[in-house]
């Protein structure tokens, strides 16, 4: 099945957007396909330091054959013009194979007053004559941090032992989801492991850890079996 034989319906879906593995919420879109389903996460937390990068996980659950498509995330175009500040876009054409499949953008983040669109179309945006798979504005998710606020990501154990201040971000992932590119962790001031679940991080991710932390990446035990796990591991 092509992209341009799919019937296209003027309905609004709903894409989940999660911005905490608690937290999901419904985010109404525009004129879409039917037949395609949109979720996104920033595992790392929606409130941001301007300017610095953050991973943006885009999940595309297609009931149909594999389709081709464009992703894209345009800054400042939350209207639909072409007047957009900035575009980031996936090398492509991205092939999305029947049933789920997942796609990270590296967003740099933008002051308040920019708006942030997420689209996905079956031409490059330069091209004329492709139809928009889907389109939602994600602007109001995305929240600057006051000056002085820190981002603070938790593997392991609740949010109670995070030292945090009322402007500080907490973002709670897995050990498996522990960031394993350095850019990932750009925004990130503070790691707190409050269990001994560091030790299921992926080799990659390990490393990456360890990388961020001699550039002067923080990190704060929470435990006894978090000091242990972090000492075996030479963190």
């Amino acid at each position: 099945m092509k992209i341009a034989n799919l019937p296209i319906v003027l309905i609004a879906i709903f894409a989940r957007v999660i911005f905490s593995a608690e937290n999901p919420i419904a985010l109404q879109t525009e004129l879409k396909l039917q037949s395609v389903g949109v979720a996104v996460r920033a595992p790392l937390g929606w409130r941001y330091h301007p300017g610095q990068l953050f991973p943006l996980e885009i999940f595309i659950d297609n009931p149909g054959q594999p389709v081709r498509g464009w992703i894209e995330l345009i800054e400042g175009a939350a209207n639909g013009s072409d007047g957009f500040a900035e575009r980031a876009v996936l090398p492509g054409p991205v092939v999305f194979p029947s049933g789920r499949s997942r796609q990270v953008l590296s967003v740099r983040a933008g002051p308040v007053s920019s708006g942030l669109t997420l689209r996905i179309h079956s031409k490059p945006a330069d091209e004329s004559g492709g139809s928009e798979l889907f389109r939602a504005s994600l602007s109001r998710l995305l929240t600057p941090l006051p000056a002085g606020g820190r981002v603070i990501v938790q593997c392991g154990g609740t949010f109670s032992s995070v030292p945090r201040g009322p402007d500080d971000s907490a973002a709670q992932i897995s050990a498996r989801e522990i960031p394993d590119e350095a850019w990932m962790w750009e925004g990130v001031d503070w790691l707190v492991l409050n269990d001994a679940s560091i030790k299921e991080a992926r080799a990659e991710a390990r490393e990456a850890l360890k990388n961020w932390l001699q550039g002067g990446g923080r990190i704060f035990l929470g435990s006894r079996e978090a000091l242990t796990a972090g000492h075996a591991l030479n963190l």
